[in-house]
C-alpha cells in the first residue's frame, strides 16, 4: 500500500491501522519512508500488563538506540558490562550485585538473577515493542487512535453492500481489480447520497430563509399599521378639540 501511495506522491505523515498491520517490521519500514504508523503493538494480556506503569520495563532503562548498550538502570546504577551479540541481536547486560541485591525496586525490575549474576537480556525489537505498549496506556494515544474506529462503518458497508468480503476471483491482479471496482462503486454511491443530502439541506435552508423574510415583512406591516392607526387617532382628536392639551410640568 505504501508503494502505491509513494508512486502517486500521496504518502501521509501518519497512518493509523489496526493491530494486524502494526508489527515492528512494518513500523520500521514505514519510518524509512517518513511515515509514522499508529496502532496497538499487539501481544498477550500478560505482556500488556507488564508494560503498564506499575512495573519497570526495558523502556525505563537508559539505552543507546544505536548500539543497544545499557547506560544505567532506572535507579541510576551503571552496569558492569553491556554487550550486544551481532549474530543473535541480543544485548546481555550484567548489573553489579551490590546494587541489585539492595535495590528497593528489584521485585518490579526485569533484571533476573542467573548463575550468581544479575542479568538483563533484550533485543532492539523487544525495546521498541515495550516502548509502544507503554505508550498505549496513555490518554494521548487513546485520543489520537479513537478516530481509527470511524473507518469500520465504511468497511462494514463495503462488505454488506458490494460483497467485498466474498470475492469470486483468485489471483493478485484479479483480486485487486475487483477491490478497485467495488470501492469505486461505493464512492459513487456515497457521492449520490451526499448530493441528495446537500439538496435536502439546501431546501430546508431556503425554507428557513423564506420564513425569516416573511416574519420580518409581517413585523414591518404590523408596525406600519400601528403607525397609521395612531396618526388617524391624532387627526381625529385635532379635528374635535383643535389642539393637544399642554403637558403638565412635574411639581
Amino acid at each position: 500500500m505504501l508503494d502505491d501511495l509513494e508512486h502517486n506522491a500521496l504518502l501521509p505523515e501518519q497512518l493509523l491501522a489496526d493491530t494486524h498491520y502494526c508489527s515492528d517490521e512494518n513500523v520500521q519500514k514505514a519510518q524509512q519512508r517518513g511515515v509514522e504508523i499508529g496502532g496497538p503493538a499487539g501481544g498477550s494480556d500478560k505482556t500488556k500488563e507488564e508494560a503498564s506503569y506499575e512495573r519497570l520495563t526495558i523502556d525505563d532503562f537508559d539505552i543507546d538506540e544505536h548500539t543497544e548498550e545499557v547506560k544505567c538502570c532506572p535507579s541510576g546504577h551503571t552496569p558492569d558490562t553491556s554487550v550486544q551479540d551481532e549474530q543473535t541481536g541480543k544485548t546481555t547486560t550484567v548489573m553489579p550485585e551490590s546494587a541489585c541485591s539492595q535495590c528497593d525496586f528489584y521485585g518490579q525490575c526485569p533484571v533476573e538473577k542467573c548463575k550468581g549474576q544479575y542479568r538483563l537480556v533484550h533485543t532492539a525489537k523487544q525495546r521498541r515493542l515495550t516502548a509502544r505498549r507503554r505508550e498505549e496506556n496513555t490518554e494521548v494515544f487513546r485520543q489520537r487512535y479513537k478516530i481509527r474506529g470511524g473507518i469500520e462503518g465504511t468497511n462494514s458497508g463495503l462488505k454488506r453492500t458490494t460483497g467485498l468480503g466474498q470475492l469470486r476471483v483468485r489471483g493478485r491482479p484479479a483480486v485487486f481489480q475487483a477491490i478497485y471496482l467495488k470501492v469505486a462503486g461505493w464512492n459513487m454511491r456515497r457521492a449520490m447520497a451526499c448530493a441528495k443530502l446537500r439538496k435536502i439541506v439546501y431546501e430546508r435552508a431556503a425554507q428557513a430563509v423564506l420564513c425569516r423574510i416573511f416574519t420580518i415583512l409581517r413585523h414591518l406591516l404590523t408596525t406600519r399599521r400601528v403607525y397609521r392607526w395612531h396618526k388617524t387617532q391624532n387627526k381625529a382628536y385635532l379635528r374635535q378639540f383643535g389642539a393637544f392639551p399642554p403637558l403638565r410640568s412635574a411639581a
